[in-house]
């Protein structure tokens, strides 16, 4: 399949499970780091908390810098301690000096394993 192909599977999928599937398998893929696809993955971080940790990473993975905003405010207002968790992971795909006071931010979460992912990125 092409990566619109991908992307067009991912966006008719209604299961959770297809959808994280979809996901992973696209967010490896070199054309994430297109800009213009990767608005696609934005919608996947209203879905359930497992959707939500994969769109995570493959926004991540695109290391366009437009979604450390984005990313910042979904973790603000995010109670799941798991898209807490891949927000910390991601964060390592973005330069440091960009995501630095999130990461600082992000050691003094409650849960513990946020902050030893914000300590690793």
């Amino acid at each position: 399949f092409s990566f619109i192909q991908w992307l067009e599977r991912l966006e008719k999928e209604e299961s959770s499970q297809g959808k994280v599937i979809f996901l992973r398998n696209i967010m490896v893929k070199p054309e994430m780091k297109a800009s213009g696809y990767s608005q696609r993955f934005v919608k996947f971080l209203e879905d359930g908390k497992e959707v939500r940790v994969a769109a995570v990473l493959a926004l991540c993975s695109s290391g366009d810098k437009k979604y450390i905003r984005l990313l910042t405010d979904l973790y603000d207002r995010e109670d799941s301690w798991e898209v807490r968790v891949s927000v910390a992971k991601g964060l390592n795909n973005f330069p440091y000096g960009d995501v630095k006071e999130l990461l600082i931010k992000m050691t003094k979460d409650t849960e513990w394993w946020v902050r030893y992912n914000a300590l690793k990125s």
